[in-house]
């Protein structure tokens, strides 16, 4: 993660941002000097981070990133929280070779294949030594994807052959805006609703905490352990304690933690039989009680004589 980013101060004066209402400069200002941006310009975006770093409500950040992709400057992709801003390249030059290796290595993070293709396209049109290959297209290249994974992006300056087609456009932006408000919540959302019922505000690192464990183990496993922290009355660490024992023992699903359960009553059972049970040696089984053996006349004469001497050695000394 870089220490600081670059911001042109000819910033001000563009003419794309003169227009911008001044939460829209702000919000445009933390998209590219975020703790998140690389130098490919494709970064993980997660919206409850954004609304914890800016004092927004998640909403509110959901309209502002619409209204950006509206604006041709970003494209967003839901399912793989990457955000893309189209323009990053342009004015963050890779021209270095040691930045060059900062994008090839970046390039390998991102899920998205477009982005990933795209960053590449761009890298190639501006002359950057990159040394990433694009990767080949899931689709026919002479076809369309039809994914609601991508937000499609429209262009803010038109040209007078988009002008003839506005009202075409205007309705495509419609459906883009109710498919992205009718999208369903991702399973992350659930998660952290989870945690807040249970544990409390969120901060930016338990964010990252949970997003680690729902990659590592699973949704359903991370709930689970939440669940079983809040009946004890724990903390988060708690549930992080389960969740590291769990993959220790190699469980990743919801039935392995069941069977984890059975075995773990059943050797706990079978201690406490162990306990109540006491082992008797076998010799001890089986031997017969011991029974007294009456002393012959002469053992019994010496016995008493060694009495007598006993008793007048005593008497002698006092």
């Amino acid at each position: 993660m870089a220490i600081y980013r670059q911001i042109q101060v000819s910033y001000w004066q563009d003419e794309f941002v003169t227009e911008l209402m001044p939460e829209e400069k702000y919000f445009y200002l933390y998209l590219m000097t975020n703790d998140k941006t690389s130098q490919c310009g494709v970064y993980r975006f997660n919206k409850r981070v954004v609304a914890f770093d800016t004092g927004w409500t998640v909403e509110k950040v959901e309209e502002m990133l619409l209204k950006f992709v509206e604006y041709g400057r970003i494209e967003y992709n839901a399912d793989a929280h990457e955000i893309f801003l189209k323009n990053w390249l342009k004015y963050n030059k890779a021209r270095s070779p040691k930045v060059a290796t900062v994008v090839d290595r970046e390039l390998k993070d991102i899920k998205t294949i477009e982005y990933h293709n795209q960053v590449i396209e761009l890298c190639i049109q501006y002359g950057y030594p990159i040394k990433t290959e694009k990767i080949p297209h899931p689709y026919p290249i002479d076809t369309v994807p039809e994914s609601p994974d991508t937000v499609p992006i429209p262009n803010r300056n038109n040209n007078q052959n988009n002008n003839q087609n506005k009202n075409n456009n205007q309705n495509q932006n419609n459906e883009v805006k109710n498919s992205y408000a009718e999208k369903p919540a991702p399973a992350a959302a659930n998660i952290f609703t989870i945690y807040e019922e249970n544990f409390g505000m969120l901060k930016p690192l338990i964010i990252d905490s949970l997003e680690h464990w729902e990659e590592d183990i699973g949704p359903d496993l991370l709930i689970e352990a939440m669940r079983r922290a809040s009946l004890d009355n724990k903390q988060f660490s708690y549930a992080e304690g389960i969740m590291k024992r769990w993959v220790k023992a190699n469980i990743k699903t919801l039935a392995d933690v069941k069977a984890e359960d059975v075995a773990f009553n059943n050797r706990k059972n079978s201690n406490v039989l162990r306990t109540k049970k006491e082992n008797v040696p076998d010799w001890a089984e089986n031997s017969a009680p011991a029974t007294e053996t009456p002393l012959d006349p002469d053992e019994e004469r010496l016995i008493n004589e060694r009495i007598a001497r006993l008793k007048t050695s005593q008497k002698r000394e006092a």
